[in-house]
């Protein structure tokens, strides 16, 4: 009896798990539609910023702005965006693993690299040894506003205009679909293409055609000062949107395989505990007619 006792408290245990496993999968689907209309309502911003700016660089040949070329200085940021919850499979510790090569990469090239880390779990996936190049780690809250894409990009561009930092990149997690996401390291500065790029769902289908000529007042040089700005905070703005759809989705699909690890689970100690049950009150009807027998 005490046999199942044991197996019931397990039973009991695992049924409590499960309705917890459950309850998450809702939660976390509920955030990741969120997080994915959030996504597609940026898409038409983060496409026109690029556009004016690789519509700038097309009519007039741009070679020193270090913004859109890159600076002569040798440090380079990396910003690491990551999740900011646990619970959602191998999500931070994949962007910790990339972040990890992506620095020997760039220190291979004789680069000194600082980091710039967006969400708690950031550090997590990273060697002790890269921890200590963390420059700012930033813990948002549940939304991700522009602020501090905003916040990121402004310290960037301080330092890249007094030559403290001559190149920057980021790896995040590019949402494809509810079940696919993959990491990728992509350059902020210098400008080398649109992050959607990275995107089949999201790129653009058609070649890009520049307009025609056009005047450009006050300056031409603080025209491309203002669209490399806009264009580097849109980028890094909608990498962060990918990264949260991409851990909501990851979370939900690591809740529904504990749920269902949990009802494969249920099913095998439900057998056993019915064969022990069984087994049980046979050994008792052997001994009640033994036990008659001998009267």
């Amino acid at each position: 009896m005490s046999n199942l006792k044991v197996i019931k408290t397990r039973i009991q245990s695992i049924e409590s798990t499960k309705k917890i496993t459950a309850a998450m999968k809702l939660v976390s689907s509920s955030y990741f539609k969120k997080a994915e209309h959030a996504t597609q309502n940026a898409l038409p911003f983060v496409r026109e910023t690029t556009r004016i700016l690789k519509t700038i660089l097309h009519n007039k040949e741009v070679k020193t702005f270090p913004l859109v070329r890159g600076g002569k200085s040798t440090h380079h940021v990396l910003v690491v965006v990551s999740g900011n919850r646990g619970l959602c499979g191998g999500f931070n510790v994949n962007i910790g693993r990339t972040a990890n090569a992506e620095i020997a990469r760039l220190q291979k090239e004789g680069k000194t690299v600082s980091l710039m880390c967006f969400g708690e779990k950031a550090l997590s996936g990273l060697h002790p040894q890269n921890r200590e190049l963390v420059e700012q780690h930033i813990v948002p809250e549940e939304k991700v506003p522009w602020v501090y894409a905003s916040t990121i990009v402004d310290h960037i561009i301080k330092k890249v205009h007094k030559e403290e930092v001559g190149t920057a990149s980021i790896v995040y997690t590019a949402f494809q679909s509810m079940l696919v996401s993959t990491i990728k390291a992509h350059s902020l500065i210098p400008f080398e293409d649109c992050l959607l790029e990275n995107n089949k769902n999201f790129k653009e289908k058609e070649a890009f055609t520049p307009p025609l000529l056009f005047g450009v007042e006050p300056s031409y040089l603080s025209l491309v000062k203002k669209a490399s700005e806009n264009h580097l905070k849109s980028q890094l703005y909608f990498a962060m949107l990918e990264s949260r759809a991409s851990e909501e989705s990851a979370r939900m699909i690591a809740m529904d395989g504990a749920t269902k690890s949990s009802e494969d689970m249920l099913a095998k100690l439900y057998v056993t505990y019915n064969r022990n049950r069984q087994a049980a009150i046979t050994s008792e009807l052997i001994e009640i007619i033994s036990g008659a027998e001998s009267v």
